[in-house]
């Protein structure tokens, strides 16, 4: 008899490990979709000069669907999808996102505008990615948008796949002097001797 409880009591905290484990794998991102409720829960990106990956997952993510989001046009999107959204910062007028394979070693990508709020935003795609990133069966896609504009990002894994993968946003911004109202001034020297000077 005690065996036999000491035998059902290992198979019962083992099935308890794995309801457990499967419960936490299955939980999805909170991005999972472009809105909860009245919030946006699309993750915020920062546009940066210079592309440095950080490190998100689709694992646990489910298909987004509803009025106002279509299925994007390209890379064999079924589910699984998360969502992303950034800001044309002040004086550029582009945006190119990147990602890289870290897990996750196919995906696909689509970038949106954005009509009205959640939870009642309509999206419309702008542009739709397969292959284009130098890190290979990654997409990449440059927008050109005003200055201000916020577009959504839908980041998902070609056939279902999932897995976790790198993605950057970068923005060419023109420098201050970039027009002829904020100049930068120059020191006239005493004499012909110039001496180099970076600022």
């Amino acid at each position: 008899y005690a065996y036999y409880f000491s035998t059902k009591l290992k198979v019962l905290i083992l099935f308890a490990f794995f309801l457990s484990y499967h419960i936490v794998i299955a939980q999805a991102p909170s991005n999972d979709d472009p809105c909860g409720g009245v919030t946006s829960t699309a993750i915020p990106l920062t546009p940066g000069a210079s592309c440095n990956y950080t490190i998100f997952t689709n694992v646990g993510a489910s298909n987004s669907n509803g009025p106002g989001i279509l299925n994007p046009s390209c890379a064999g999107y079924t589910d699984a999808d998360v969502w992303f959204k950034v800001r044309v910062p002040a004086g550029a007028s582009s945006l190119t996102i990147d990602t890289k394979d870290m897990g996750l070693t196919d995906g696909g990508m689509a970038v949106y505008t954005a009509t009205g709020s959640c939870p009642s935003l309509t999206l419309t795609e702008i542009a739709c990615d397969d292959n284009s990133s130098t890190n290979p069966a990654m997409p990449k896609i440059t927008v050109n948008q005003p200055t201000g504009t916020t577009v959504y990002i839908r980041f998902w894994g070609v056939l279902g796949q999932t897995g976790t993968f790198g993605i950057c946003v970068t923005a060419p911004i023109p420098p201050t002097n970039d027009e002829c109202l904020n100049a930068t001034s120059l020191v006239v020297n005493a004499d012909y001797l110039c001496a180099n000077s970076i600022s």
